[in-house]
């Protein structure tokens, strides 16, 4: 969305991730879809509460509610091993 709230169509905007967990920073790949949309990954190595802060264009305002929480739980234990709040 647009700071009008309008849908964006169309990609090049300088997004930015920083995850946060445990044991400090953890890299996060980005990727513009071109189509406004923005993806995202990182791979936690244990588990904990991780810190995901979107921004962009270096705007001081956060991407959507961010920061979000994300609780890492042992995976050996469950199938789905990370929930967001």
């Amino acid at each position: 969305m647009d700071g009008n709230g309008n849908p964006v169509k169309f990609g090049g905007d300088d997004f930015k991730a920083e995850v946060v967990g445990p044991d400090g920073k953890v890299p996060c790949e980005l990727k513009d879809n071109g189509d406004g949309t923005y993806s995202g990954k990182y791979f936690p190595k244990k588990p904990g509460v991780y810190t995901v802060d979107l921004t962009v264009n270096n705007q001081p305002d956060h991407v959507g509610k961010a920061p979000y929480k994300c609780k890492v739980c042992d995976c050996t234990l469950l199938w789905s091993c990370t929930v967001c709040w």
